[in-house]
């Protein structure tokens, strides 16, 4: 189980459908930074994907795509956020193998 939570300071944001699309409602016309997140991706895939925009209204702001190449790979750890042990504990199941 896992969970993520963005604190963002602007009431202007949008959590993506499945399909990946959103929509920012009552944005006053100007200039603005569209930043893009995904949990598991780097710095560097989401910093490529910041953009100026300029709103004038209802408007399509085109596709925004991150690449799964970008991705960051996270392990699996224990409930405690630790690594398994490379040997069994004591009295454990744990083989050690992966």
């Amino acid at each position: 189980m896992s969970a993520v939570i963005v604190v963002v300071p602007s009431s202007y944001f949008a959590t993506s459908a499945k399909t990946g699309m959103y929509r920012i409602e009552n944005v006053p016309a100007g200039e603005y930074t569209l930043k893009i997140f995904h949990e598991r991706a780097t710095e560097k895939t989401l910093a490529a994907l910041e953009r100026r925009v300029t709103v004038a209204g209802d408007q399509d702001l085109g596709a925004a795509r991150i690449s799964e190449t970008g991705y960051l790979e996270l392990g699996h750890k224990t409930k405690f956020g630790k690594e398994y042990p490379a040997v069994p504990a004591e009295n454990g199941p744990y083989s050690g193998k992966k």
